[in-house]
Parts: structure tokens; sequence; C-alpha cells
């Protein structure tokens, strides 16, 4: 049985942090845009001056925020195209993740007060102490069931990258016929894409993002 995972190297570092701050994340519909645009003037490769003149009118990004996306791109992949061209599967495929946003960004996290224990309120009862947010040496309302001592460290970083590896996982069976359009070019929705076959070859080109094993 073949298994499949994503890259999570890609997610972690391979995500653009646009310069100017306040700007919101590219969208996969600016991205398919941009990507119809770029399989139109080719469908195999993007000249960077072409790439670079379309980040700026679907993405709105300056010229050097183009240029570093594409540097970026060139540590996970690397082919043997000239310094001129980008291959257009694999680069739309880089430039979906780049819509990905982190699961702790979508659901902030409690602040550190509201999930530390004990809290203001479990001080609260007979034989309180009376400093504030203090719990009581000795109180009728504890017992073995009261709230545990705080997860370590590394229980709570174990958690949080399960949660958004989960969160990784949802984004991409979310958009994944938008994904195999960017791909393969075939519209989503469309009855081409209904037709499209995972080949082996579409399935290289989609190594930047899923390993299989």
């Amino acid at each position: 049985m073949v298994l499949l995972w994503l890259r999570d190297e890609l997610f972690e570092h391979g995500v653009l942090h646009t310069v100017q701050r306040g700007r919101k994340k590219p969208t996969v519909e600016a991205v398919r845009a941009l990507v119809a645009a770029l399989r139109a003037a080719d469908p195999e490769v993007a000249s960077i001056a072409t790439w670079t003149s379309l980040a700026e009118k679907h993405l709105h990004w300056t010229e050097a925020e183009s240029r570093i996306a594409v540097e970026l791109f060139r540590l996970f992949y690397r082919d043997g195209t000239d310094e001129a061209s980008l291959p257009l599967p694999e680069f739309a495929t880089f430039l979906f993740v780049q819509c990905y946003v982190r699961a702790m960004a979508e659901s902030p996290v409690k602040s550190h007060a509201a999930a530390s224990w004990p809290t203001p309120e479990s001080a609260i009862g007979p034989g309180a102490m009376s400093s504030p947010g203090s719990a009581p040496l000795f109180s009728p309302g504890r017992s073995a069931s009261s709230p545990r001592t705080p997860a370590s460290p590394r229980a709570l970083a174990l958690q949080s990258r399960t949660t958004e590896q989960a969160h990784r996982l949802q984004f991409v069976k979310k958009h994944v016929e938008v994904l195999m359009e960017l791909v393969t070019g075939a519209a989503a929705g469309s009855d081409d894409a209904a037709d499209v076959e995972l080949t082996a070859e579409a399935f290289d080109r989609l190594s930047l993002l899923i390993n299989g094993g």
C-alpha cells in the first residue's frame, strides 16, 4: 500500500511573508487567475519578466517580493531550468501554498492567563487566600478531580504541531480540484477536470507538496 503525506517543510519554510505589513494573504482565486494568465503565455514555463508583471497585477506584490518568491521556490525545487524561467506546474503548486493560513492565525489561542492554572475562579471558596488569583491550600472544593497541572511545553508543542498538520491537510483537501487545475491546466469544475487522470507525470509534478512511499 502506498502512503502519501504533505511536505511539512514547504508550509513551515516556503511561505513568503510579504515585506509590507498589513497586506492580506493571496487568495486561491487570485492564484488561479494568475496561473491562467501565465499558462496563456506558455503552458509549461513562466518567464521571470512575465511572472513579475502578473504578480503585481494579481497579487499586488512588488518586484522585490516577486523575486524573493522565485528565490524561495528555487530552494525547494531545482530541475536545471535556466535562470530566466520557471517550470509552471511546480511553481503553480508553490503559489498554491502561499494561500495557506496557519491554524493559529485562523483561531487564535486563549491568552496564557486564561489557559493557566490555578485560575482566579478556582481560588474562590472557603479558606481562599486573600491575594487575587491565588488558590487556597485546603478547600472543600478541592479533590482528586480538580484541574490537573498544565501540560508540559513539549506536550503543548506536539499538540500544536498535530493540529497544524491536520489543518494543512484540510486546506489541501478543500482545494484539491483547484490544485489539480494549477498542475494540469484543466479548469476546476469543468468536464475536462472531471476526466483528468492523475498520471505518474502529474503526480511527479506534485512532489513539491506531496511525498509518497
